[in-house]
């Protein structure tokens, strides 16, 4: 099977090169840097090609660069706070090989205390997300719908609705018929998008939950947090009113909420109070 491996580096090397170690043996490297502060060391990275990037183009745009360079059949996108078996790796794409209709397909995920972490979500209504998602506060009286919201419960391969990019097998030419990533969603929701537009062109996303990650979750976004949450606030509301027609008549209300959002993270972030977890 042709994989390549596209990650998107921002002052994470120290975590990007244990992802390189978990990779199996002749899966294609690629790493583009998004203008670190701390850029990979260019003397160790002889079997990597390594795309450095003059500004940060925020995560969507630096996943389109690297995708486009890669020569691999199936594209596998991770993010650096991620540890796997490299098992994991070929078992996704073998799944993409024997299933041509499926564009992505996702493992579980669990957290390092073993919290299950959703990989998967509903987008189809716009409501859900304000009902059942983590961050909501009315999720608490809707317990059981945020289990179906996030897909917790699934115990055997499952089609669903979209598939988050912590760690993601692609079909390349699945990308290439719906023209990548939008780039305008800068951090955040640009898997949800795209997860929307390919079930648009027929294909289908798979969850398996047989295959498991570990996500150590907020290892890479904990050093720059204001940064992470402020970019994470206006792409979901780019998500929303780019996606759901309804969500364009209120608009306003979206706007003056998110904000109220980021003048709130960072009123915190100058206080030194953490961002509380779950986090997306």
């Amino acid at each position: 099977m042709s994989i390549s491996a596209v990650l998107v580096n921002y002052n994470s090397w120290h975590l990007i090169e244990r992802v390189l170690r978990n990779l199996p043996e002749g899966v294609e490297r690629i790493v583009v840097d998004n203008a670190s502060r701390n850029p990979p060391p260019a003397g160790r990275m002889e079997d990597v090609i390594l795309i450095r990037n003059r500004r940060n183009m925020g995560f969507a745009a630096a996943l389109n660069t690297g995708i486009s360079r890669a020569r691999g059949k199936f594209i596998l996108i991770a993010t650096p706070d991620v540890d796997f078996e490299g098992r994991v790796v070929l078992e996704l794409a073998r799944f993409l090989e024997e299933n041509p209709k499926v564009a992505a397909v996702v493992p579980s995920s669990r957290t390092p205390s073993g919290r299950v972490w959703p990989m998967a979500r509903m987008v189809d209504r716009p409501e859900m997300f304000f009902l059942c998602g983590r961050r909501s506060p009315l999720s608490r009286f809707f317990s059981s719908c945020r289990r179906d919201f996030l897909y917790l419960d699934a115990t055997e391969p499952t089609k669903v609705e979209a598939v988050v990019g912590t760690f993601m097998m692609l079909r390349k030419s699945a990308w290439e018929s719906v023209g990548g990533f939008d780039p305008r969603l800068f951090f955040y929701t640009e898997d949800l998008d795209i997860s929307i537009r390919l079930r648009k062109e027929g294909w289908e996303l798979y969850l398996l939950p047989h295959l498991s990650i570990v996500h150590r979750v907020g290892e890479v976004r904990k050093a720059h947090s204001l940064f992470a949450e402020t970019k994470r606030i206006i792409s979901f509301y780019r998500f929303f009113v780019k996606n759901y027609p309804v969500m364009r008549f209120l608009s306003p209300v979206l706007f003056s909420g998110a904000f109220a959002q980021i003048g709130s993270i960072a009123f915190r972030h100058l206080l030194g109070i953490p961002p509380k977890d779950p986090h997306w």
